[in-house]
């Protein structure tokens, strides 16, 4: 009885005849780049398909309520290992959906329109103050989505929080706190929302430092007087400036 051949020495499964262009399969989602191949692996969810600079093939899939579309690399160029590879995946991921895992990136700017949504709602039903209200939406608006709208929202952390604090510096202590209560409110509608699963950030107050107030000039700067006094002097002839000079 002879052994069975090692996988490395079986030969590659060829294409079946007549696969269809690949635009074609994916239907309403096309990809980027011109392909090889693909094969609808299951109707309507997932595709695995070869682009023709790649050696290995690739999986897509959709599932029920995204709109969006999840691709990964099957990391081999055999046809049927890769479907294998990509069945896998599709069922990995779609536990993880059902799970509550965020597997698509959302920007921070879609999360705070949903989140204007959702405080106008409870505005409209007397669940939310007029002044709260205000605030929420004002500052989300004007403030949040002109700085984070481009970030995803899962990238997101008190460095880029600090960034953006340190930038309005000049904004008086009041106002930054009803801004930093407004994005602890939309983190917070987010994490329930499950649209951002990480810990959530502290996104702390940057406290102002006064004005140092000193008792007398630098020896540096009262050496500037003294010129300046000097200057004065020679322009006007008196020298009643003689007692500030400098020690």
């Amino acid at each position: 009885m002879t052994n069975p051949p090692k996988k490395s020495e079986l030969p590659e499964n060829p294409l079946p005849k007549g696969i269809p262009n690949g635009y074609a399969v994916f239907r309403k989602i096309p990809p980027k780049k011109p392909l090889e191949a693909a094969i609808e692996v299951i109707p309507n969810k997932l595709w695995i398909y070869k682009q023709a600079a790649s050696r290995n093939w690739h999986a897509r899939c959709r599932f029920d309520g995204e709109a969006k579309s999840k691709t990964f690399t099957t990391k081999t160029p055999n046809r049927i290992a890769a479907q294998e590879f990509a069945m896998v995946g599709y069922f990995e991921l779609r536990g993880q959906i059902k799970a509550g895992a965020v597997i698509f990136a959302t920007s921070f700017e879609k999360v705070a329109n949903r989140f204007i949504e959702y405080v106008t709602l409870q505005h409209s039903q007397k669940q939310l103050s007029d002044s709260m209200f205000k605030i929420y939406a004002t500052f989300t608006r004007t403030k949040l989505i002109p700085f984070f709208g481009e970030y995803n929202i899962g990238d997101v952390d008190d460095n880029l929080w600090n960034k953006f604090a340190m930038m309005n510096a000049k904004k008086s202590q009041g106002t930054m706190a009803q801004v930093r209560l407004t994005m602890v409110q939309l983190f917070k509608f987010a994490k329930k929302e499950k649209l951002f699963t990480k810990s959530l950030p502290e996104f702390k107050m940057i406290k102002k430092t006064k004005d140092e107030i000193r008792a007398s000039f630098s020896p540096a700067e009262w050496a500037k007087v003294e010129d300046y006094l000097c200057t004065i002097s020679k322009k006007t002839g008196t020298t009643k400036f003689s007692q500030y000079s400098a020690e």
